[in-house]
């Protein structure tokens, strides 16, 4: 089976979406989970367990579950309001995967009174200055994977282990388990662009949203360049 994130899904009853990201065990390298979202609209992502894959292709991943079921399962992506030195509250079952952060500008505490509060000033410090002398609160959108899971997307850097950035995850290659057996790294910039496949042996550790290999930057060449097949959703 080969996954590319950008790809179309298709439920038992019509097209559902794309393929946004990936949800991986770091330790078995078995996909677990599929972020499905309407294109360009990953504030309705919905997280599908790979179990309701019943086909696939290079071009689509067929779903045996309805477009009702994928709109009822559980929502990926949350937000939380915190200081730029914490870490998003989650509760138990899940870990953050990829998280956004959006930062406030900077206005002394007190500085935002007269607009309708009173006149006492926001009841949060944006930055750091007056009364408040606190870390910066910023808005945090990430997203919820489960529980010692890691989300990869198209975006992903892949570090070589000399700890370049050598390129971006473009795919994997998965067997009948689910289980992931090569990476494709998107690797060059234009038209000098070439997909590498890595077995999955030579891949150190996935994080959310990086990936690490064994293997050093001067040794990428030695690869196989593979042509793998990418849909036009996913350009």
């Amino acid at each position: 089976m080969q996954l590319t994130v950008g790809m179309l899904a298709e439920s038992s009853d019509g097209p559902c979406g794309e393929i946004a990201d990936v949800v991986v065990d770091p330790v078995t390298w078995r996909v677990t989970h599929l972020v499905v979202q309407p294109r360009h609209r990953h504030d309705r992502a919905r997280l599908v367990p790979i179990g309701a894959v019943a086909a696939n292709d290079a071009d689509h991943v067929v779903l045996s579950w309805s477009t009702e079921q994928v709109e009822a399962a559980a929502v990926v992506q949350a937000t939380d309001f915190a200081s730029y030195d914490t870490w998003p509250h989650v509760e138990g079952g899940w870990d953050v995967g990829v998280n956004r952060v959006l930062a406030w500008p900077y206005y002394p505490y007190g500085m935002l009174g007269g607009l309708g509060m009173g006149g006492s000033g926001y009841p949060y410090g944006y930055g750091w200055g007056g009364s408040w002398g606190g870390p910066a609160q910023v808005t945090m959108t990430y997203d919820r994977v489960p529980e010692g899971t890691v989300e990869v997307r198209r975006a992903s850097q892949v570090l070589s282990s000399d700890g370049h950035v050598v390129g971006h995850v473009d795919g994997f290659l998965v067997d009948p388990t689910a289980r992931i057996t090569h990476l494709v790294l998107a690797h060059g910039h234009l038209w000098g662009r070439r997909e590498i496949t890595i077995p999955i042996a030579d891949v150190e550790r996935a994080e959310s949203d990086t990936v690490h290999l064994r293997a050093t930057r001067d040794v990428l060449g030695e690869y196989p360049s593979v042509p793998f097949q990418r849909h036009a959703n996913a350009a």
